[in-house]
């Protein structure tokens, strides 16, 4: 079984696994420019999760999305948060699960919600994965967002 059987088994119409890295690549390649000066003035700060990359009103609105459009989906026989979440995601750029969500979710009209919509759900997310709030929204943008790293958390 390939990639393209899969993706037909899960729903998955049109993309690529490549297509994902591929785009992160032109906008890195797009932002830094024609030379060295640009490259560093043209993209965003790497930054952790871990250091307020949402705010408590994109994790509120993301909260009554989530109650509306997943809940049937994400309850506590598969949650967002938690052990396997963690499994899953840390060690990744959260613009890997922005990307996710927003290709395949929600389940039965994938890609149908607002950059704004996905940004509030990656917050509540966040939220409900004991990542701290902040003063900045997640960026709407994918650059901003594949900036942001999903760190784990400290094992104390």
């Amino acid at each position: 079984m390939d990639w393209r059987d899969l993706r037909q088994a899960h729903g998955i119409r049109g993309m690529s696994p490549f297509r994902p890295f591929a785009v992160v690549f032109a906008l890195i390649i797009t932002a830094m420019g024609s030379s060295p000066a640009a490259a560093q003035d043209g993209l965003p700060e790497l930054r952790s999760a871990h250091d307020g990359v949402y705010t408590l009103e994109q994790a509120a609105m993301g909260q009554e999305l989530f109650q509306t459009l997943c809940s049937d989906c994400h309850n506590d026989s598969y949650p967002l948060y938690g052990r396997d979440f963690q499994r899953t995601w840390t060690g990744q750029p959260l613009w890997r699960l922005y990307e996710y969500m927003s290709w395949n979710m929600p389940y039965g009209a994938a890609a149908s919600l607002s950059a704004e919509q996905y940004t509030a759900l990656t917050a509540y997310i966040l939220q409900k994965n004991d990542y701290p709030a902040g003063d900045t929204p997640i960026p709407e943008d994918q650059l901003g967002i594949a900036f942001i790293n999903l760190d784990p958390h400290d094992p104390r």
